[in-house]
């Protein structure tokens, strides 16, 4: 049975990943400095001149650097020469699956996750809580639905937010005529 894990850095439930389990494929980004060197796959799913110019320069100093000595296949939108086991992300073959729909590399491995067809995926240190990564939300559900359809059991922390209802979140503009629903949309 072949069991997906796909790992972010959210604090709320990175820990509580199957890190030591090896029934457990563990995918995550080359970012992540604790957890890269346990993933099986690794998606950096943004253009090298944006590894050049945002995270080597600013954000992650020695990223780049870090990418030219990771011994795991790195997806990227291209496979480059900078980045020796960069491969190029299947895009093609992924939308197959469903719509060429992605806000983030989240979207990304759940996609390419979708193509795989493994029987078990889980979600661990992706939240998407964040308000920098609130509109990666509606496509990390879209891909997590496309899991669903196709019978892969999913596997979220209680403190995932994803494939839940928010109580909190009102459509703009319109708070004054929607009644507070606490547990699902309709319901009193």
């Amino acid at each position: 049975m072949r069991k997906i894990g796909i790992i972010g850095t959210a604090d709320t439930s990175r820990d509580q990943a199957p890190w030591d389990d090896p029934e457990w494929e563990l995918w995550g980004t080359p970012r992540d400095t604790e957890g890269w060197p346990h993933f099986k796959l690794l998606f950096e799913m943004h253009d090298i001149s944006v590894v050049r110019q945002q995270f080597d320069a600013g954000k992650y100093p020695g990223y780049l650097e870090r990418l030219q000595h990771i011994d795991q296949p790195i997806f990227m939108p291209a496979q480059c020469r900078e980045v020796p086991r960069s491969v190029t992300y299947p895009l093609d073959e992924v939308t197959r699956v469903g719509r060429d729909y992605f806000h983030g590399t989240g979207a990304y491995q759940l996609a390419f996750a979708a193509w795989q067809l493994p029987h078990v995926v889980g979600l661990w240190g992706v939240d998407l809580a964040d308000e920098r990564y609130g509109h990666q939300v509606a496509c990390a559900n879209y891909w997590l639905g496309q899991l669903d359809a196709l019978g892969v059991a999913i596997v979220l922390p209680e403190s995932c937010p994803l494939l839940k209802y928010d109580p909190d979140v009102v459509a703009q503009g319109v708070a004054e005529y929607h009644p507070r629903y606490p547990e699902r949309y309709g319901y009193v």
